[in-house]
């Protein structure tokens, strides 16, 4: 078995909440919708980035759930790589 390189701080294999920061725009945003080894594309300069920090969603038992912005699939890799967007 091949073992992908570490490029998140997330190795598991479920969605994660991540934070993101480009160094070269200096934007900063989080995302509820990530996973191991992918990035997203800023939206101010257009650069992969990968999440500085993760970690894995919990689910809370019991609690309603929340409306959420809707995913923007043409800036995540896995839907990139899945052709989800």
């Amino acid at each position: 078995m091949v073992r992908e390189e570490a490029l998140t701080p997330y190795q598991g294999k479920y969605r994660a909440f991540e934070y993101f920061y480009c160094e070269e725009c200096e934007k900063e945003w989080a995302s509820a919708n990530s996973w191991a080894n992918c990035y997203q594309v800023c939206k101010e300069c257009d650069l992969c980035v990968y999440p500085y920090k993760q970690h894995r969603l919990k689910q809370r038992k019991g609690t309603k759930k929340k409306k959420t912005k809707s995913h923007p699939a043409e800036l995540c890799q896995r839907c990139i790589d899945t052709g989800t967007n």
